[in-house]
């Protein structure tokens, strides 16, 4: 449980920490901005939508690939009792773990401050995937593969299952 927990608290903790820096990312520019209308430039500076920053965050093509990597990697680890490749299955979802809480705290912070600047709500239409795909991805760092190689059966119809669903990942997820 204590490594559940750990877990919690470090992808709390992500989220927390890039959606105050985004906010601060997003007042510094604001305040250039002000800054640089007030100097004397030759050119203007090249403007700056939260939205396209938004949008640069939620393309999850990268994740969906790594995600149905892991599902087939797992499937092998099923197979191969290795502790290096569990350990490093744990790992690597893990940091997907962190990455997509990371990229959830960009995404509440732009769209928070875009409600107040802009008085109307922005929900961008990749943000409810990305929060899914982050439930699976961390349910799937508690998981331990030494626990499903107990039962023949439970092991045997998760190798089919992930042999099946990683292809799957890849078809639906682009």
């Amino acid at each position: 449980m204590g490594n559940v927990r750990l877990q919690l608290r470090a992808s709390l903790l992500a989220f927390a920490i890039f959606a105050i820096s985004t906010t601060l990312l997003f007042l510094l520019v604001q305040g250039f901005r002000n800054v640089a209308a007030a100097l004397p430039l030759p050119k203007r500076l090249p403007t700056f939508s939260p939205l396209d920053a938004i949008a640069a965050v939620l393309d999850m093509r990268p994740f969906i690939v790594l995600g149905a990597g892991i599902l087939l990697a797992a499937a092998l680890a099923l197979l191969v009792r290795s502790t290096l490749l569990d350990r490093g299955l744990q790992m690597l979802a893990s940091m997907l773990a962190l990455v997509l809480a990371s990229i959830i705290g960009v995404i509440v912070a732009f769209s928070a401050l875009l409600a107040i600047s802009e008085h109307r709500l922005v929900i961008p239409p990749g943000a409810v995937p990305a929060a899914i795909c982050f439930a699976v991805v961390l349910v799937a760092s508690f998981a331990t593969i030494e626990s499903l190689r107990r039962s023949l059966l439970v092991r045997s119809f998760m190798v089919l299952a992930l042999i099946v669903g990683a292809p799957l990942v890849l078809i639906y997820g682009m």
